[in-house]
């Protein structure tokens, strides 16, 4: 099972200034995701099928416009390469792509459905995580159990651009630093050195984590990966490594960051990104981070609630960051960026 292997330390050189949170999506179910691929450029995607655009660093965003309009289809990923590409994927296995991400709604592909697969109540597993470090590359993950990844390399070219090869375990984020190496976490993690040539291509790092689970994952470079999680310890594990493609789970070390037992409007740590020099910040679902100059330590500080107006009623959050901007949003409909400080 998740457990920590060692005690996060009570401070580090790590500090962070965290901007005043505003309500940009007021609309049921909030925000699932946020992808920055410049300082000048986020967009979100929320549960009801809209995205929201930032061109100044967060510091305003721009109305809400529909680009998924599928019944009963919440968007639940979104990556962008470059400020020319953004794509997006939702609950019904469907993915929707924009070569222009602040034209509008009518800037937005039609959904492209790229995954049939139905779950055992017989709905759609639909789409959880996507990740695409190129224009040439997009990796994303579905809920099946056990679970598949899709690939494409041409993604703005409709449903038939994309490929879907089982993997195993359950997945629930995918993160790609290179088109050469793709690391999924869930109930363990995978990683792959060529994406696209299918299920061989992809290798199991370590045991299943028994009763806990990696919520997301970053891979900053080829030879830093993070995830986020919860365990049998702790509501709040970082677990971490050099050598992601290495076959053995001993290459992964892991923390415990929240509080033990978590303290009072806590909740489970559902997200993790990192700047520009690995400052790296974990967020928790009721709008609390930790931080650390030094992820690859276990050496992490916190918890700082970041958006106190927000809480406790948020459900998730989720974290974007660039070079020297990260960008949370949560499930209220909130956004609050982060600076080096």
């Amino acid at each position: 099972m998740l457990a920590a292997v060692a005690a996060a330390a009570p401070a580090n050189a790590a500090t962070v200034r965290w901007h005043k949170p505003a309500r940009i999506d007021p609309r049921n179910g909030g925000i699932s995701a946020v992808a920055c691929p410049s300082s000048r450029l986020c967009v979100a995607v929320d549960q009801s099928g809209f995205a929201l655009v930032t061109t100044n660093s967060g510091r305003s965003w721009r109305k809400p416009v529909r680009i998924d309009s599928g019944a009963n289809a919440p968007l639940t990923g979104i990556s962008c390469p470059t400020t020319k590409l953004c794509v997006a994927i939702d609950s019904s296995g469907n993915v929707i792509t924009s070569r222009r991400p602040t034209g509008g709604s009518r800037a937005w592909s039609h959904p492209a459905h790229v995954d049939a697969n139905t779950a055992p109540s017989g709905g759609s597993v639909g789409l959880s995580a996507i990740s695409c470090p190129s224009v040439t590359l997009c990796v994303a993950v579905d809920g099946a159990s056990p679970a598949n990844v899709v690939t494409s390399t041409t993604p703005t070219r409709g449903a038939s651009a994309w490929k879907l090869a089982a993997v195993g375990g359950v997945l629930t984020s995918v993160s790609c630093p290179t088109v050469t190496l793709c690391v999924a976490a869930g109930s363990q993690h995978y990683f792959s050195a060529s994406p696209t040539a299918g299920a061989s291509s992809w290798h199991a790092t370590g045991s299943q984590t028994g009763g806990g689970t990696f919520s997301d994952i970053t891979c900053t470079l080829a030879t830093l990966c993070l995830a986020s999680g919860y365990g049998n310890t702790s509501t709040g594990l970082v677990t971490s490594t050099a050598s992601p493609t290495h076959p053995g789970a001993s290459t992964w070390s892991t923390v415990g960051v929240e509080p033990s037992p978590p303290g009072y409007g806590t909740g489970l740590l559902d997200s993790i990104g990192c700047m520009a020099g690995s400052l790296c910040i974990a967020t928790d679902s009721a709008d609390n981070a930790f931080v650390s100059s030094t992820p690859a330590s276990g050496t992490w500080t916190g918890p700082t609630q970041f958006a106190r107006a927000s809480s406790p009623t948020a459900a998730w959050s989720s974290i974007a960051c660039a070079p020297a901007l990260c960008v949370v949003v949560d499930s209220n409909g909130y956004a609050i960026t982060a600076t080096k400080h």
